[in-house]
């Protein structure tokens, strides 16, 4: 950080996450807070403090719509797919289309060919490439809302998460969802 010249009194942070909903358009959720810096404190630490009650908040409340959204809208009736990955379940949506849902253990953070980041995670049969997600999808998961700020790498998830992918000639082209 550079060097302040005087001694900050007060310090704001906005997080905002735009997302979609995956059918019914997009929502955005966003946070603003604004606290008073004692002279005494280090600001680095007011700084990433703020920042991490105020990201903190945002997931949360993404969790929250997100979770309102999928009660308007009733789940369709899963069938157990019997292959080699047997937590995976195929769910029929609109038209010909079908979802796979499957347990995500890891994720990567790539650079695409184009220059720009992208999100896969990892998990079932998807373990060796994985299975992309878009941002807006990304931001609907607190786990993985800040993906676009670390480093290209994998990471291991803790605790569970499934994910919802949308098939296409039976393999998942990209995730549309979580459970």
């Amino acid at each position: 950080m550079t060097d302040l010249i005087g001694v900050p009194t007060s310090l704001s942070v906005r997080v905002s996450r735009k997302l979609t909903d995956g059918a019914y358009g997009s929502f955005e959720v966003s946070f603003e807070l604004t606290v008073d810096v004692p002279p005494d404190a280090m600001i680095d630490q007011v700084a990433d403090s703020v920042d991490a009650y105020a990201t903190a908040f945002v997931a949360k409340s993404v969790q929250e719509k997100a979770t309102s959204i999928a009660a308007i809208v009733p789940p369709a009736k899963a069938e157990t797919v019997v292959h080699n990955a047997p937590e995976m379940t195929r769910e029929p949506i609109v038209g010909d289309s079908e979802t796979e849902v499957f347990k995500v253990t890891g994720y990567i953070i790539e650079y695409a060919p184009t220059g720009q980041k992208s999100l896969k995670v990892k998990g079932g049969k998807y373990t060796k490439f994985g299975v992309k997600v878009w941002p807006e999808v990304a931001q609907q998961n607190a786990q993985l809302s800040d993906w676009e700020t670390r480093d290209p790498g994998e990471y291991v998830i803790v605790g569970d998460l499934t994910a919802v992918g949308l098939l296409d000639g039976g393999k998942a082209r990209k995730v549309i969802g979580w459970k």
